[in-house]
């Protein structure tokens, strides 16, 4: 320790100067103030940001300077023979250099930083760190990047100072690793790692590439000795060792996250089922990271989807597709459910803007939107089927396949929200036409259809009115809602009776609406009035004409069985909530699922997914935390 403290003193007694300029620096910073082009600014506010840049100047400078000349330098001229001659080891002539530069880089830039500092406003400095928004303390900040700067320039003047062979190949392994680097942290990401661990692993990887740094330059020190070219392979070998070992860690970890089965999703967010068939999609936090699946509820089948990809089944349950998010663009994939083992295939590659996935009821026909063109898709070969450029431009569209061979849109051109046009797009002839629309909108719209896509229902939240249409020619059958009982939650059943949870007064109640919209029936809604935090969620029919819905605070639904025949309620228990119907927003507006399918007994409880049946009240657990 002796011989460190005298490296470090000989060294801040070498280049005491350093300090005598930071004080004629900091005098400087008092000018500013009276330059041209600086005396229209707050005076103290110039001072204090003109004294902040040459600190940093300071800081960075001397660390580099420092870093790049003195022991590089003193090994390649052998100066550095008479530290070891006395003897002193190599490490302590390592540390004790750094420990110097480290005081000249830091004590200068306090010199050149604090007289303004003194002198300005004290609420200066704070506010302009809180604006920055960087997440580490500025002294732990400055202390790491001096002794980056150290170690990087003191690698560098290492290598060119040894003149050999060894040099290339550090150039060469330099934007390897940082490329590798990159990649492994893009690919925590797409493993669902949050933005924050993320980050917060990207300034693990810099502090451990600074470690790396460090360790080479002390085995330059400590094993190159006098010998400029020994310290140089002994540096790259330390350093390029430890880069490699990180790199292992960081790719391992990300495997692992990406291995995760659906068994270790401890808490689940999100279940989407498909309408027939035991296959649902299921989102949620696997080992630290969010994780989506599809998974088959009867024999744990399972398909691990990219992070970020939302899927979409066939009507029958035996196809689910999704676009895959690249780096600028999108890559729609498809799997077949019915196969032993599932594995997905690439149909066709799509700008960044395209949206719009739907399959047609038996998965033969895949259909998406990008950039204003409407494309079909035969989702067996990949082959391109039919396409249509929609003209004017739209800021939104929906899909649906009224049959294998026809294709509907509903589109809203750009720019407008006053009408809505329905367009049809013949697969086997190629051609898109104009079968109708709504041209009296009042404000923005809600779609569902019926399962034949016959009937539309649409709603408008800001004017508060829901009306029934023609699904094809948008021709108006009948006003459902008004403003004085409205209802946004809405949708069709299987044998296309309408229901709508609407506002009577202080009370909502459950509207059972015919085909043609005619009333049938007003059910009391289970839970009182919509208030606070109470949320609701609108399941399917477990038996004909009896829906599954929740209602409660948010986190702590009760699940009811509602006989739409016979306007009576059921509780099904606690803590429960149905797997939601696919929405507007998740899929095409005709996705209906027939009573009775295994959707109709998925619940939520908590973060897991169970199975209830709802007519013996026996429960399963499938996912999360309580099947484990």
């Amino acid at each position: 320790m002796r011989g460190l403290l005298a490296v470090a003193r000989r060294e801040i007694a070498q280049r005491w100067q350093l300090f005598v300029a930071a004080a004629f620096a900091a005098l400087i910073s008092f000018l500013v103030p009276l330059v041209h082009g600086f005396h229209r600014m707050n005076a103290s506010e110039a001072r204090s940001a003109f004294a902040l840049g040459l600190s940093v100047v300071f800081l960075l400078g001397v660390s580099a300077y420092l870093g790049g000349t003195r022991l590089p330098q003193a090994m390649a001229d052998r100066r550095i023979g008479f530290d070891f001659a006395r003897p002193l080891p190599g490490w302590a002539i390592w540390a004790g250099t750094l420990c110097g530069t480290l005081v000249l880089a830091i004590g200068s830039a306090l010199i050149a930083w604090l007289p303004a500092a003194l002198a300005g406003d004290a609420g200066f400095w704070p506010s302009l760190f809180d604006f920055t928004e960087i997440p580490l303390p500025w002294p732990v900040l400055a202390l790491t990047a001096s002794l980056f700067l150290f170690a990087l320039f003191q690698a560098a003047g290492v290598g060119i100072r040894a003149r050999s062979g060894l040099l290339a190949v550090d150039m060469l392994l330099l934007p390897v690793s940082l490329a590798a680097a990159v990649y492994g942290l893009a690919r925590l990401q797409r493993a669902g790692a949050s933005l924050d661990f993320v980050i917060r692993s990207a300034t693990a990887v810099a502090i451990f590439v600074v470690l790396a740094l460090l360790l080479g330059g002390l085995a330059a020190v400590a094993r190159g000795r006098t010998e400029i070219r020994a310290a140089h392979r002994a540096q790259s070998g330390v350093f390029w060792s430890a880069v490699a070992s990180g790199l292992i860690v960081l790719y391992g970890y990300g495997a692992w996250l990406s291995s995760a089965p659906p068994s270790a999703l401890g808490s689940i967010q999100t279940v989407r089922a498909a309408l027939r068939g035991d296959w649902v999609f299921v989102e949620g936090a696997a080992r630290g990271a969010d994780a989506g699946f599809l998974y088959d509820t009867a024999d744990r089948r399972s398909v691990r989807l990219p992070w970020l990809s939302w899927p979409v089944f066939s009507e029958d349950g035996s196809k689910a597709a999704w676009m895959e998010i690249l780096l600028k663009a999108r890559r729609l994939r498809v799997v077949d459910l019915g196969s032993r083992r599932p594995s997905p295939r690439t149909l066709g590659t799509f700008s960044e803007q395209a949206y719009g996935l739907v399959l047609d009821a038996a998965g033969s026909r895949a259909a998406v939107l990008d950039n204003g063109l409407a494309s079909v898709y035969d989702s067996r070969t990949g082959r391109l089927l039919a396409s249509a450029r929609i003209v004017p431009e739209y800021r939104l569209a929906r899909l649906l396949f009224t049959d294998p061979d026809h294709l509907r849109i509903y589109m809203v051109p750009a720019g407008e929200t006053s009408h809505l046009d329905i367009l049809e797009l013949d697969v086997a002839s190629r051609r898109l036409a104009r079968t109708g629309g709504i041209g009296d909108l009042a404000s923005w719209p809600l779609l569902a259809t019926d399962r034949t896509a016959q009937r539309l229902v649409c709603v408008e939240t800001q004017s508060k009115r829901m009306r029934l249409f023609d699904a094809r020619s948008g021709r108006p059958i009948r006003q459902l809602t008004d403003s004085q009982k409205f209802g946004a939650t809405f949708g069709f059943l299987f044998d296309g009776r309408i229901f709508v949870l609407a506002r009577s007064g202080a009370e909502r109640v459950l509207d059972v609406l015919s085909p043609d919209g005619e009333p049938i029936r007003e059910i009391p809604f289970p839970g009182g009035p919509l208030k606070g935090t109470r949320a609701t969620s609108m399941g399917s029919e477990a038996f004909p004409g009896q829906l599954v819905v929740s209602t409660g605070e948010a986190g702590d639904p009760t699940a009811f069985l509602i006989s739409l025949d016979e306007g009576t309620v059921r509780q099904l228990g606690q803590h429960l909530q149905p797997v939601s119907r696919w929405s507007w927003f998740y899929g095409p507006a005709n996705s209906i699922p027939p009573p009775g399918t295994p959707a109709s007994m998925l619940f939520q409880d908590g973060g897991s997914l169970i199975r209830l049946d709802p007519a013996s009240g026996k429960r399963e657990a499938i996912l999360g935390q309580r099947s484990q």
